[in-house]
């Protein structure tokens, strides 16, 4: 089985400001441009792949791997259902089709030869807020919600901020919780963005390819592995004013020798927030109240790897988050 489903080898891509996607799943769903299976206003799934017509020559067997789901949800009647599924790629194989599938995108198929990715976005914003259902069909399989800024430069579009969370195993069939992606900003004096895409995929070995160079751990999609997502809202402000306290100094590092992080802000934190940190899972794993111009946390015993931390105002709203190496 091929561990990675390589659309971008199959289709010219180009980043457009597509129509605005809906986030929330409860607007009538509208059959693909070339396909009859119904998807979100905004998005695009590995439904193109399982369709009839691109899985030519005929008979198609393959299934539906996104589908409205109103068997489990939270406020709101319906909600977005990925499943992974061994596919026959028919004659598109020999463009670089993995075999299994399941993942959906904000943008749209222009034709038959390129998709539209993102849609009209602009703000700086410090977070992706979602509910989640994840039932995966083995134990090392992994969901993935992923999120990218950009900015039109010219001929060219440039990335302002990325961020992506690995879902882990839901303890119920039956309810969501909640998951958050924390956007990390290459320059967070520089401009907001223009663009945003959004992905989500039912097993991470599907959409490596498909959402760019990721810095995960690969592991073997699991047929039937199942993503139920709904509610998505971005929520937070990474400002641009140099007056604002989103931009005063903030530093995270890890202190081997001591096994915990340092932190070093700006006064104009102490008493206003609080630092997080969280693994590459977005599990909540240290919170501290920011009560000095110096912090340290304790993280004994914490595995190494790569760790992301969010600092939140006093509403618990996230205004700055980054990257960080635990090491030893």
């Amino acid at each position: 089985m091929k561990r990675i489903f390589t659309l971008l080898l199959a289709l010219p891509a180009f980043f457009s400001n597509a129509q605005n996607a809906d986030l929330t799943f409860d607007q009538p769903w509208v059959p693909g441009t070339i396909y009859t299976a119904t998807e979100p206003v905004g998005w695009i799934s590995s439904n193109v792949v399982t369709a009839p017509l691109i899985t030519f020559p005929l008979p198609n067997t393959n299934a539906t791997t996104l589908s409205q789901s109103t068997t489990v949800f939270t406020s709101s009647p319906k909600a977005a259902r990925l499943i992974t599924k061994k596919v026959t790629p028919g004659v598109l194989s020999t463009f670089g089709f993995g075999d299994t599938t399941g993942f959906m995108i904000t943008g749209k198929l222009v034709g038959l030869s390129s998709i539209s990715f993102g849609y009209t976005y602009g703000s700086k914003s410090a977070q992706l807020d979602f509910q989640y259902n994840y039932q995966p069909t083995s134990a090392t399989d992994r969901g993935l919600v992923s999120v990218i800024f950009l900015k039109r430069n010219g001929a060219n579009r440039d990335t302002i901020a990325t961020g992506f969370t690995l879902l882990n195993a839901s303890p119920s069939t039956t309810a969501f919780q909640t998951g958050t992606v924390l956007m990390v900003y290459n320059n967070v004096n520089g401009p907001a963005p223009d663009t945003a895409i959004i992905g989500a995929a039912s097993s991470v070995a599907n959409v490596k390819n498909l959402l760019g160079s990721l810095n995960i751990g690969i592991a073997p999609a699991s047929i039937n592995s199942t993503l139920i997502l709904d509610d998505l809202n971005f929520s937070g402000t990474v400002n641009v004013s140099k007056n604002t306290i989103e931009e005063k100094f903030v530093r995270v590092a890890y202190n081997a020798n001591a096994e915990a992080l340092d932190v070093n802000l700006s006064k104009d934190y102490v008493g206003t927030s609080k630092i997080k940190v969280y693994n590459i899972t977005g599990k909540l794993i240290a919170s501290k109240p920011i009560n000095a111009t110096t912090q340290r946390i304790e993280m004994k015993g914490t595995p190494t790897g790569m760790y992301l931390y969010s600092l939140t105002d006093q509403n618990d709203k996230a205004i700055k988050s980054g990257k960080l190496i635990v090491a030893q």
